[in-house]
């Protein structure tokens, strides 16, 4: 056989073996793919953290950081186990859906509305960010951390917010099984809580504007520095110089 005819086949040899190994690789690849094209569709900026090889051998779920920033907006993300999204200066998260294991992070400069934070779900809302409508179902958690802004937070049946030093957190409703912690220096301004919520502050957590502690809801602990109407249940409040407690019908302080 002549030396271009080897050479012939040797070359369609090498092809065969590359279409086959696409073939195998390409049922294991395709969930990566599609990974990444829907964490672009969302507005951000996402960056699958695995390599192509480990993709390829089929290992762990792909991690996911979505980045919204820059007058970006992301909708409807899911933020999976392992996973994370980063929102800030300038950039807008809408309706994302934190899963059990995924973080979302709202920095100085970003804001995120209608978050859900499920299951073993975490929202960071750090130093400059924003945070409006979250609910906090069972088993997630909503740090406002030093210099976090909330507004609306709706804490549901197992879910935890926890209101940091220097942290905001205005016009949480805890509903029933919820629980608001008012850690020291940190502020709950203007909170409802329902029937078999709790809110818990330390001293030194401070609790502005209108509380209302409606029947069947508990608080205890903080400094009052503004009002609260009670028609639930009050213990160990401090009342600072102007702070002023109402009991109405059926409450206890």
């Amino acid at each position: 056989m002549s030396r271009s005819k080897k050479s012939l086949k040797q070359k369609l040899a090498m092809a065969l073996s590359v279409i086959n190994t696409l073939n195998v690789c390409a049922p294991i690849a395709l969930p990566y793919v599609n990974v990444a094209r829907d964490m672009s569709t969302g507005g951000g900026h996402a960056e699958p953290l695995n390599d192509v090889a480990r993709a390829f051998y089929g290992t762990a779920q792909a991690e996911y950081t979505s980045t919204v920033t820059n007058g970006q907006n992301a909708y409807n993300e899911t933020i999976p186990d392992g996973g994370t999204q980063n929102v800030s200066s300038g950039g807008t998260a809408h309706n994302t859906s934190v899963d059990s294991g995924g973080v979302q992070n709202v920095s100085s400069g970003g804001y995120a509305t209608h978050t859900s934070v499920n299951n073993g779900g975490v929202q960071n809302v750090n130093s400059g960010g924003t945070a409006n409508a979250t609910h906090v179902n069972k088993g997630g958690v909503q740090n406002v951390n030093s210099s976090g802004y909330t507004t609306y937070t709706s804490v549901n049946d197992g879910g935890v917010q926890n209101v940091l030093s220097g942290g905001t957190a205005y016009r949480t409703h805890v509903k029933s099984g919820g629980v608001q912690n008012v850690k020291s220096g940190g502020t709950a301004d203007a909170t409802i809580v329902s029937s078999g919520g709790k809110q818990a502050a330390e001293a030194g957590g401070i609790l502005a504007g209108t509380q209302k502690i409606e029947t069947g809801g508990v608080a205890s602990g903080g400094t009052l520095t503004g009002s609260q109407e009670i028609a639930g249940t009050v213990t160990d409040i401090t009342v600072n110089s102007g702070g002023t407690q109402n009991v109405n019908n059926g409450g206890m302080a």
